[in-house]
């Protein structure tokens, strides 16, 4: 299997595992959905249905967000607008169209700024910053991005923060910056782990970390951090995650040139998508 059918099929596999969990929660919100009476509540529940459908049906995502738009169409400028706006860009991200994405996203920016929306203001532009970091404007990436650090710097929202900090890394490390982006991941992986972040956000900085150590030629820091990411995989049940910890280490072992190490974390890896038993795996 090459690499890039791997890291295609792991994603699938999370978009499938996701909706799987998340499949009570939308349940539930159709049923508030039928009791709403207010056309601005119901709008605000279509539009976290639609979140929730985002990497499973991106096409039905969209149709969600413009239902709710819809009803929300003889309102004011509303932070509900924005956030269907928002969504609507993420679907769009979803399907690969980084300039419809692009234009919805700043819709709801300046929906946004309408409202002082300053929570919301945030995200978009993180959203902002990685559609135009996926059209190669980096510069821009980076700007978007340091607005959205400091307005969650303003608010107090660390974990935001690490998000923003994230992003940079990734930036940087784009552009050959590699001792900027090193410190951006740190500056991350710091904030995730004291303000307890999800594990497997914590993993994928100790994922970026590893590809700057690379970079760096620093190879025995690289299998560290990879080596930790896999460990907190298998701790917190990330299935899927713990399969591409192998993979991940398992390429390293490639570029090593060991490669009976690497053909064993490769396996183990297949393995453990294997067991799954996920819809598709046949094709791989």
């Amino acid at each position: 299997m090459t690499k890039r059918l791997f890291i295609i099929f792991i994603f699938c596999s999370l978009g499938v595992i996701g909706f799987s969990q998340n499949r009570p929660k939308i349940d539930s919100l159709w049923h508030r959905y039928e009791l709403e009476k207010q056309d601005t509540s119901k709008a605000g529940i279509l539009c976290d249905i639609s979140y929730l459908y985002l990497t499973v049906n991106a096409d039905s995502s969209l149709v969600l967000c413009q239902k709710g738009l819809d009803l929300l169409k003889e309102e004011e400028p509303s932070t509900a607008k924005g956030l269907c706006m928002m969504n609507m860009g993420l679907s769009y991200t979803v399907k690969g169209d980084r300039f419809s994405a692009l234009e919805y996203f700043f819709l709801a920016r300046d929906f946004f700024l309408a409202t002082e929306a300053d929570k919301q203001l945030s995200d978009c532009l993180i959203n902002i910053g990685m559609a135009e970091y996926h059209l190669k404007n980096i510069d821009k990436a980076i700007e978007y991005t340091q607005n959205a650090l400091e307005i969650a710097e303003e608010q107090g929202n660390f974990i935001q923060k690490g998000n923003c900090y994230q992003n940079l890394g990734l930036f940087n490390q784009t552009k050959g910056n590699h001792a900027d982006a090193l410190d951006y991941f740190q500056k991350s992986l710091s904030i995730k782990r004291e303000y307890k972040d999800e594990p497997r956000r914590i993993a994928n900085t100790l994922d970026a970390m590893a590809g700057v150590y690379i970079a760096m030629d620093d190879n025995a820091s690289a299998l560290q951090n990879y080596e930790e990411a896999l460990k907190l995989r298998k701790e917190s049940g990330d299935v899927v995650g713990h399969a591409l910890s192998f993979y991940n280490i398992g390429v390293f072992y490639h570029k090593q040139g060991d490669l009976k190490k690497a053909l064993n974390y490769y396996e183990t890896g297949l393995e453990k998508i294997k067991a799954l038993n996920l819809p598709g795996y046949e094709g791989f």
